[in-house]
């Protein structure tokens, strides 16, 4: 067990800032369920996961050429059929793209709350003397 409760007990808060900070952190998760739900549900619907995306309308088809989905399912599926893998390095270079895309994402991000301070490295913790130059920007 994490016992996050006796360790919120055990700090200057009172029981209704515990309470409130535990309603926050559920609403916040539905909210970021909810938001997963509603994005990664169509995508795998409309993506030709569960039927070919040849049977949407023309300008679905397109759309759906868009997300990486479509492009991973294309290489899977001729793959489990046992047949040949059709536009190859086309597939392959949009999931690239889209993997350099979120790394990239990722770092700025990263970054960001390095340099706002509101990352805590466990370094600095331990050696504070060590680290001092650790968030200023190089």
């Amino acid at each position: 067990m994490q016992r996050t409760y006796d360790a919120t007990r055990a700090t200057p808060l009172a029981l209704d800032d515990i309470l409130s900070g535990e309603r926050l952190w559920c609403a916040t998760k539905a909210a970021f369920s909810a938001a997963a739900i509603l994005v990664v549900t169509p995508m795998l619907i409309l993506c030709g996961v569960f039927y070919p995306i040849a049977g949407l309308p023309p300008a679905m088809q397109a759309a759906m050429q868009v997300l990486p989905v479509s492009h991973a399912v294309a290489l899977a599926r001729p793959l489990v059929a046992g047949l040949p893998v059709t536009d190859l390095a086309l597939h392959v270079a949009v999931l690239v793209v889209y993997a350099i895309g979120g790394l990239y994402v990722a770092l700025v991000l990263t970054r960001w709350r390095r340099l706002s301070g509101s990352f805590v490295d466990i370094r600095e913790i331990l050696d504070p003397d060590a680290y001092a130059g650790l968030y200023h920007a190089r």
